[in-house]
């Protein structure tokens, strides 16, 4: 694998801007703790979320067909 990069590279010039990809959390840091990601999206209760959503009158919500009753 690194002797086709090393080829590709003396092939082809990277374009002025780009840059290699560094992985899912380079341009996210604060998605790089799964812990901390999952905290921020956890309430205490519906109404909580709501509240911290910033929902106004006339918006509406939905839920993920696992989250509704029978």
């Amino acid at each position: 694998m690194k002797e086709t990069v090393a080829m590709l590279n003396q092939q082809y010039v990277m374009p002025n801007g780009l840059t290699p990809y560094a992985g899912v959390t380079a341009k996210s840091p604060w998605l790089a703790s799964e812990s901390e990601k999952r905290q921020r999206k956890i309430c205490d209760s519906l109404e909580t979320a709501i509240r911290r959503s910033g929902l106004q009158n006339g918006m509406t919500i939905s839920f993920h067909h696992a989250f509704r009753g029978r």
